[in-house]
């Protein structure tokens, strides 16, 4: 089976603006479109998959495969990657808000999975999932108006760390 070419995102930490490229197949040419241009947000209706390369500090490259998922009549987007054969995917959120700074965002985040990290190896799905517990909790610990709950909910992230080692 030959691999589906996908339009690819190549994308610098800080640095400069970044373009998807395509291929128009009619006119034989390649061509971009800037992230967070209103021909971005234009092209993302079409539903279509398409690479992230994204280039920081803390890994030299790093590719997702970013795909669109329906839900209704509404389009949710998702970052796929598989490391040493454990496929993890993470929520991006509705296409308008699909913009250079989410894609970045996630990125970081997968470079953060214990995956890059070889000395680490619990449950990989656990892990990813306990990660992604911590963050949502530090999230609303910022907006929460209950500071009793949000104390008790800040020492079951320590235990949870606790307990993943991190």
């Amino acid at each position: 089976m030959m691999a589906r070419y996908l339009p690819i995102i190549r994308c610098r930490q800080n640095l400069g603006q970044a373009f998807l490229s395509l291929w128009d197949k009619t006119k034989r040419q390649a061509f971009e479109i800037a992230l967070d241009s209103p021909d971005w947000f234009e092209w993302l209706k079409q539903e279509q998959s398409f690479r992230f390369v994204y280039y920081s500090s803390q890994v030299s490259e790093l590719n997702l495969t970013i795909r669109p998922e329906k839900r209704g009549q509404r389009t949710y987007w998702q970052a796929w990657k598989t490391m040493r054969g454990q496929t993890t995917k993470k929520y991006l959120g509705p296409t308008p808000k699909l913009t250079r700074a989410k894609l970045e965002q996630a990125a970081e985040w997968f470079a953060k999975l214990p995956q890059f990290k070889p000395e680490i190896d619990p449950s990989m799905r656990f892990y990813a999932a306990a990660v992604d517990l911590i963050w949502l909790v530090e999230q609303l610990c910022q907006y929460c108006s209950e500071p009793a709950l949000c104390h008790k909910a800040q020492q079951e992230v320590s235990r949870i760390k606790r307990v993943i080692g991190n």
